[in-house]
């Protein structure tokens, strides 16, 4: 079975239609979140967020147990042991991850650099780039970031953020 051209047309033109039609529906979920963080609404996904939950109004609330383990890495680092090292202190203890795999450096380092630990919050740190592929891209600047401060309760106060932050900085050079 062939399609005559008036069928070809006819597949091009709904295609276009409907590759238009998700651009549409894209863009409008962009410019709705877009509004949320500009009046400082989060949007976080707490089951791959080690230390918070949601309660029943969509506000971050502090998981006691998780807490403990971010409280502790930003402990262990402060008495001047590295990310591998804590990495390798957490993965012998059997403690998991947020999603049930081994801590790595980068995950400690993640955590470390992570400013929603001490009650902040970075809106809009990545976006999607195009609404065919979906695919996320980290936000250099290309789109609008809005930061919140005292967003929700900290786990780490920001004096113990902050001289992470300065160690951080200092053991990368």
């Amino acid at each position: 079975n062939t399609l005559n051209g008036d069928g070809e047309l006819m597949l091009t033109v709904l295609s276009s239609f409907a590759q238009e039609e998700s651009k549409s529906v894209s863009d409008n979920l962009k410019w709705r979140f877009r509004r949320k963080f500009e009046s400082g609404e989060l949007s976080i996904n707490t089951t791959r967020f080690l230390g918070y939950d949601k309660n029943e109004f969509g506000e971050l609330i502090i998981n006691q147990a998780e807490a403990r383990i971010i409280e502790r890495i930003f402990t262990e680092y402060l008495l001047g042991n590295g990310a591998s090292k804590i990495a390798k202190l957490l993965n012998k203890e059997n403690i998991p991850t947020v999603t049930g795999a081994k801590w790595s450096t980068t995950s400690i380092l993640d955590i470390l650099k992570n400013e929603k630990y001490k009650g902040d919050a970075m809106l809009q740190k990545t976006y999607v780039k195009d609404h065919l592929s979906k695919k996320k891209c980290k936000n250099r600047g290309e789109v609008d970031s809005f930061y919140v401060e005292e967003n929700h309760s900290p786990i780490v106060t920001r004096g113990a953020w902050e001289q992470a932050q300065l160690l951080l900085i200092s053991r990368a050079k």
